[in-house]
């Protein structure tokens, strides 16, 4: 397998001591790295983007140093956790400065985001989320991408359209590129539509398809809604398109509607809309997401399932995940 990205062991020089070390080898394509800030997942955008020379170990994209070569570097997008623009007066400098440094059109690809306002904006003046946004943009605008790596692509981005966003990173995965979204939502890693890679302690422990990654809790976003009355609430959701499905459940005198769907606005918008239908008062709205323990033990589980399966219906191969990636060696990378 030809591998777009190599990284052997490597520690970011921004990585707290005690930081675990990252390896990891992927070929072009999307790639969804399913895991949480401990296990390494904000150091892999850091690596990647090479604005300093790991404390240890290497990294590789298409067989070169990003660190140590401006030209790679420019064909790198990477999002960080938190976001750093530089200070160069207003949003539009700033994509005017991207745009005659490197290409791209960073400008359009904020329109196409749906937040061409921002533009006029002073970059002191953006608010966290605003900032994360704006630095989506330029990543997603990098021309012809060796690879993008995006730290939680769909957060507090600032209500950047999420249907664009995807589309863009689709298109660069097409186009060649090794297109990672480090997220800890498995509804996020299911939409993508890509591989997904549980990460653990700086390794991948195992790779799922989209599909098998729909299998598991949290594979959509789900709210617990506290109400009067749960029946009409219920009701009035299931006419509602947004809404996959809906349970409700009445104890110890207080009562629930669980309520599944794509994503958490358009699910809460689902429960505001209903609740105005049904006139029912909402005491309390709670996201129900799982911890990313819950879902690598329900991975195990399905992969141990599929393994006795096969066996049953005497494939004599047993359909098992695969385990945690060996360091590649440099050899392996290509341009």
């Amino acid at each position: 397998m030809t591998h777009r990205l190599i990284v052997q062991r490597a520690l970011s020089a921004g990585s707290p001591a005690g930081g675990v070390p990252v390896t990891l080898a992927l070929p072009p394509g999307l790639h969804a790295i399913l895991g949480t800030p401990t296990d390494g997942t904000t150091s892999i955008a850091e690596l990647v983007g090479g604005m300093a020379r790991p404390r240890a170990g290497q990294v590789l994209v298409a067989g070169r140093e990003p660190y140590r070569e401006p030209s790679l570097r420019a064909r790198i997008g990477v999002t960080l956790a938190p976001p750093s623009l530089p200070d160069v007066g207003t949003v539009e400098r700033l994509l005017r400065i991207c745009m005659e440094t490197r290409g791209g059109d960073a400008r359009a690809m904020l329109e196409r985001l749906g937040l061409a306002p921002l533009a006029t904006r002073r970059i002191t003046s953006l608010t966290p989320d605003e900032a994360r946004a704006v630095e989506l943009a330029i990543a997603l605008a990098t021309p012809n991408p060796l690879v993008l790596a995006l730290t939680e692509p769909f957060a507090n981005t600032a209500g950047a359209d999420r249907g664009a966003v995807t589309e863009a990173m689709q298109h660069a995965a097409a186009a060649g590129a090794a297109v990672l979204a480090m997220t800890a939502s498995v509804a996020d890693a299911a939409d993508l539509g890509g591989q997904v890679h549980l990460f653990e302690r700086g390794v991948v422990t195992r790779t799922l398809s989209s599909l098998a990654v729909a299998e598991l809790p949290g594979s959509e976003a789900a709210l617990r809604v506290t109400t009067n009355d749960p029946r009409a609430l219920a009701a009035a959701l299931t006419d509602l398109e947004t809404v996959r499905s809906v349970t409700w459940d009445e104890a110890r005198g207080l009562s629930f509607v669980t309520v599944r769907g794509p994503d958490l606005d358009r699910v809460g918008f689902a429960v505001a809309r209903a609740a105005q239908r049904a006139g029912a008062r909402i005491y309390a709205i709670q996201s129900i997401t799982p911890g990313l323990e819950e879902v690598r033990a329900a991975a195990s589980g399905l992969a141990l399932a599929a393994y006795h399966a096969a066996y049953r219906h005497g494939s004599g191969t047993p359909m098992t995940a695969p385990p945690a990636q060996p360091g590649p060696r440099a050899s392996e990378a290509s341009s």
